[in-house]
């Protein structure tokens, strides 16, 4: 399943250069894969984002996915599971760049 999204970017917004779209733009596609899985892949210009920066994006786009599945009852999801998010893997060209650490997916651990 592919979840729908539509970010700002300087085409749809005025305000592009706000600091709170920073790296929405980045996004390219987010896949939700069952089983508490998703696949983020990402645009070229991901890796101008600061690694904390990378981190509260996709730490954001976790709380979005769980919201979404939470509000389409598609997945019965218990507090302590929101908690430690969802595992997720971060792709750039088809190649993982990124994923959930192995004890706390909210934690990304970056190729580079």
């Amino acid at each position: 399943m592919t979840l729908p999204t539509t970010w700002p970017t300087a085409s749809n917004t005025s305000e592009s250069n706000d600091k709170q779209f920073q790296g929405f733009t980045s996004i390219k596609a987010i896949e939700y894969r069952g089983n508490n899985r998703v696949k983020i892949t990402v645009n070229d210009d991901f890796y101008q984002l600061s690694k904390p920066r990378r981190d509260l994006l996709i730490d954001t786009m976790q709380n979005g996915i769980l919201d979404t599945l939470m509000d389409d009852q598609q997945e019965k999801l218990a507090e302590g599971d929101i908690h430690k998010g969802i595992q997720t893997k971060v792709y750039l060209n088809n190649q993982l760049i990124g994923q959930s650490s192995k004890n706390n997916n909210r934690l990304i651990n970056w190729q580079k």
